[in-house]
């Protein structure tokens, strides 16, 4: 039994209406990460599927190209939506230019419907292959489940236009009409349909995914700095300590503090406060090894777990680092800053140390001996299990 292809476009012109209503429903006032250029692109699609329709009633040549001017926008949309989901800015050109280059074509091929379909085609599977190139950019293959989704989805579309121009070059049908008697229209259709729906609800997954890894990190890492926070911190540490316990290594702990960081925000502000930290960050993470844990255990306090190091290697680092600071400048929007920091470092075999706890106490009692002897220092203190003491905090700044 044949399908009718009037009621199969009405299907897939609803199903745009569809995707792109629930996409406003869904992301109403946070149209952001490529989702304003696929609702655009959903309802460009629309308008292009109710071009076909009308050929029904008013045949012609320009009517069809209109249709597929619409669907070739629709499809240079997507393409720009997948660039901003990767965190890029979809240039213009790249929007824009295949519609405008088919436009142009369908003009000078008007005389020959054969050869416009062909190309009309050709430009459509073009702009397909562009999409599944963004799908398989680096940045995605992490996404790989609902990547391959929406990449069978181009694919499809990309065989039907590859399709469809090999019939237009055989003469099999002329121009790019969806509305011809037989069979392959519908077929045409029918994957049309399944495109909308894959691509887009694939598209939604990946969006879906960007949020749970945007709240995930808030979640286990420090804003401003990008290294784990202090939360995260003692669940990896719990996590290394029991590690090192079952293989029998060591296990050292850095306490670093930023010398007078309050004078730098009370002085130059706060922002350039942040500034600091987040270059001390960064200056620190550069002087670790793989393996080492660094976190912003508040304010301008910093900690580093190092596995599987004696005091000898913590005490080095320790010094590499507090000389690098006091020998470097820290770039902020105010200018160079100069600062210094204190280390306190501890530690002992894993299977000596009693808890967690007690070895963020015997750091702290460190960086605390480090400040009483005139900061800018590097001070270990032996490990004393749960006998440490936490100094007051008033006497560390």
């Amino acid at each position: 039994m044949a399908l009718d292809i009037f009621t199969l476009l009405l299907v897939l012109l609803l199903c745009n209406l569809v995707m792109a209503g629930a996409l406003w429903i869904a992301f109403s006032g946070s149209f952001h990460n490529g989702l304003e250029k696929w609702g655009i692109s959903l309802l460009l699609q629309a308008d292009a599927w109710a071009m076909f329709m009308a050929n029904a009633f008013w045949p012609g040549y320009f009517v069809v190209v209109a249709g597929q001017v619409l669907l070739c926008t629709s499809f240079t949309l997507q393409a720009g939506a997948l660039i901003e989901f990767r965190q890029h800015r979809a240039a213009p050109a790249c929007i824009f230019g295949p519609p405008i280059g088919l436009v142009l074509l369908s003009l000078a091929l008007a005389g020959s419907p054969a050869a416009a379909g062909v190309v009309i085609n050709l430009i459509q599977a073009v702009c397909c292959a562009a999409i599944i190139g963004q799908l398989t950019r680096q940045d995605l293959h992490h996404r790989r489940g609902t990547r391959w989704l929406v990449i069978a989805a181009y694919l499809l579309m990309l065989v039907i236009f590859l399709a469809h121009a090999s019939f237009s070059l055989a003469g099999l049908q002329h121009t790019a009409m969806l509305i011809d008697p037989g069979q392959w229209p519908s077929v045409c259709v029918l994957g049309a349909i399944v495109y909308v729906v894959i691509a887009s609800f694939g598209f939604l997954l990946l969006q879906k995914e960007r949020a749970e890894d945007e709240m995930r990190e808030l979640a286990t890492m420090d804003p401003l700095t990008g290294v784990f926070n202090r939360r995260t911190f003692i669940q990896l540490a719990e996590r290394e300590l029991a590690r090192c316990r079952r293989s029998g290594q060591p296990l050292r702990l850095l306490m670093l503090d930023l010398d007078h960081f309050k004078n730098i925000n009370d002085t130059r502000g706060h922002l350039v406060g942040d500034d600091v930290i987040l270059e001390f960050s960064r200056s620190v993470a550069d002087c670790l090894r793989r393996e080492d844990l660094l976190v912003r255990y508040g304010g301008e306090e910093f900690c580093v777990l190092l596995p599987d190091a004696d005091t000898g290697t913590a005490l080095t680092l320790a010094e590499r680092i507090r000389a690098m600071v006091d020998n470097s400048l820290m770039q902020t929007r105010a200018g160079p800053v100069h600062i210094t920091t204190s280390v306190g470092v501890c530690g002992d075999d894993a299977n000596a140390i009693d808890s967690l706890d007690s070895l963020l106490s015997c750091a702290d009692n460190a960086l605390y001996l480090a400040k009483a002897a005139g900061r800018n220092q590097v001070v270990s203190s032996p490990y004393k299990g749960e006998k440490s003491l936490i100094p007051q905090a008033a006497s560390r700044k």
